[in-house]
């Protein structure tokens, strides 16, 4: 009886932990699908891709300018992607 109970206990306690790290994950995957906040109001932010640069360094430039919460999602986001556009070189305003 003493057993059942443990183990019931301990069944309990691991489907409450994850849950809860079911929800904090969405929760913050979600935070990262948010746009990012921009304090500069109607100013545009200005980057240049480099011809020939990967998608890790478009990430990480576009997260320095500000512009994504997370050049490692951007990253996996790309990589899950069913599309096989190229990335550009150029320059753009945001």
């Amino acid at each position: 009886m003493k057993f059942k109970r443990k183990f019931l206990f301990s069944l309990v306690f691991v489907l409450i932990m994850a849950v809860s790290l079911v929800l904090f994950g969405m929760s913050y995957i979600n935070s990262l699908l948010e746009p990012v906040d921009s304090q500069a109001g109607d100013d545009y932010r200005y980057v240049t891709m480099p011809p020939g640069a990967t998608a890790q360094e478009i990430a990480v430039i576009l997260e320095e300018a500000g512009l994504i919460h997370s050049s490692l999602f951007l990253r996996l986001y790309l990589r899950f992607q069913d599309d096989n556009r190229p990335l550009i070189a150029g320059e753009y305003s945001f």
